[in-house]
């Protein structure tokens, strides 16, 4: 994919951090864009490093096949309605 997004977060104290493989940025945003306007609700996995710092995001769940997809809400009253 030509899109590039920030792989990896670091929290305002420096202490902690969020890097996810471009892999896994590739598939997520290659099953959203297939899926609009609808959630798929996949999950993400990974690991964390030995400190408990870092965590790394390696892969997206696949989804089961009787998953309903469904458009996000527009606000959070139309959520509660």
């Amino acid at each position: 994919m030509s899109r590039k997004v920030p792989l990896r977060w670091e929290s305002a104290c420096a202490a902690y951090r969020v890097v996810i493989r471009q892999r896994c940025v590739d598939e997520l945003i290659e099953t959203a864009t297939k899926h609009l306007p609808d959630e798929t609700g996949s999950s993400i996995y990974g690991f964390y490093s030995n400190d408990g710092k870092t965590a790394v995001v390696v892969g997206m769940s696949t989804m089961p096949a009787d998953s309903e997809y469904s458009a996000s809400c527009e606000s959070t009253d139309s959520c509660w309605a």
